[in-house]
């Protein structure tokens, strides 16, 4: 029998198990329960049905970590720039893939003076 080759979709997810499994180390919650040696049953399915639960807690969490930034962004002017001279253009070399996606141009010529209010975090136009 010839042995089948790996793909790189095969390789990568292995590297991302592999990676989760090292990263849920932290995420343990004690040693956890043995089951083996309890003779209800009812308390025996109880238990292993808790313990994974935890242990797909203890995973969940991991890759959440992986996919929540490590520091919150933020803006620095140098000397005396202001922030609201950034452009988005100029902005966008500088984020991660997905907030460069949401780039946009908001051109309003027709009907006059618009003003617009962002929330205090910047975060949401109201």
């Amino acid at each position: 029998k010839k042995k089948k080759k790996k793909s790189k979709l095969d390789e990568n997810k292995e590297k991302i198990a592999a990676d989760v499994k090292e990263r849920s180390v932290k995420y343990t919650r004690g040693e956890g329960n043995t089951v083996a040696e309890i003779k209800d049953k009812k308390l025996k399915m109880q238990l292993a049905r808790a313990e994974k639960a935890v242990k797909d807690a203890q995973i969940k969490a991991a890759q959440a970590e992986i996919l929540l930034p490590s520091e919150a962004g933020m803006l620095e002017a140098e000397g005396m720039e202001k922030t609201q001279r950034f452009t988005q253009v100029a902005l966008k070399d500088a984020v991660d893939v997905g907030s460069a996606k949401k780039v946009f141009t908001l051109r309003l010529e027709d009907l006059g003076p618009y003003t617009a209010a962002y929330s205090r975090n910047g975060r949401h136009l109201l």
